[in-house]
């Protein structure tokens, strides 16, 4: 069975990277991580401005006391659900880390 996995790795490789493709085969990338991890930097890199146009949306749709609701109605910038749960203002942290450090 390993052997079958290595065959369809290669196909797939070979397919991926040889004539008109848009992939390019990089050996520095060895791992799950290292791809993620590359995966991760060009998404960051090419959507730096939807991730200013997601910050301005929750600040502008929070609380007067600040707090995020779970969910907010498009069309009236009001919550539409509970407000003050953890995993808002934890997205909105994470979110904060990603685009200032």
């Amino acid at each position: 069975m390993p052997e079958l996995e290595a065959i369809i790795e290669q196909k797939l490789i070979e397919e991926l990277v040889y004539g008109d493709s848009q992939w390019i085969y990089r050996e520095d990338l060895k791992t799950e991580e290292d791809l993620w991890g590359n995966f991760r930097y060009i998404l960051e890199q090419n959507n730096k401005e939807k991730a200013k146009e997601c910050l301005d949306f929750v600040i502008n749709s929070a609380s007067q006391h600040g707090f995020l609701a779970e969910q907010i109605d498009n069309n009236t910038m009001q919550p539409a659900w509970v407000i003050g749960l953890g995993w808002s203002h934890a997205m909105f942290i994470i979110l904060l880390n990603q685009m200032f450090n």
